[in-house]
């Protein structure tokens, strides 16, 4: 993954964590439980470490919202749905050539993993936001 992609996927995980909020207390976690697909189709070793580093992404922004929201917590399932299939469309993208589109679906996940916790246009905002870095980052893969 590159060093570009990184600080993308930084400056994404900003727009969701309130400022002063970096510290973890003892026992917390910003992980959603999720283990992955079972049988994921297989990538290559550089498009493996790019999907695993957006669904970390997703998991943790995620988590931030969950911990804002004054809305009731959807099902675990919900979540897992969300990031399952955000996953399998990483992987159907890069197994199709076109890794390089990834930083261009960051929005839309990052909307569908925050939207359950947050108010509908909220989300839209920061998805909103997230489109903005990721246009600023004029991201190009290897």
């Amino acid at each position: 993954m590159s060093g570009n992609l990184e600080r993308l996927l930084a400056e994404i995980l900003a727009v969701y964590r309130p400022a002063g909020t970096t510290k973890k207390t003892a026992g917390d976690s910003d992980q959603i439980p999720y283990t992955g697909l079972s049988a994921p189709p297989h990538v290559g070793p550089d498009d493996e470490r790019t999907v695993a580093a957006v669904v970390n992404l997703l998991r943790q922004i995620a988590r931030a919202a969950e911990r804002s929201s004054t809305l009731p917590a959807p099902p675990p399932s919900t979540l897992f749905a969300v990031l399952a299939s955000s996953e399998l469309i990483m992987r159907w993208e890069c197994l199709a050539g076109r890794s390089g589109e990834l930083p261009g679906l960051l929005p839309g996940f990052a909307y569908l993993a925050t939207v359950f916790f947050l108010d509908r246009q909220e989300a839209l905002r920061r998805s909103d936001e997230v489109k903005a870095l990721v246009k600023r980052a004029n991201y190009r893969p290897r």
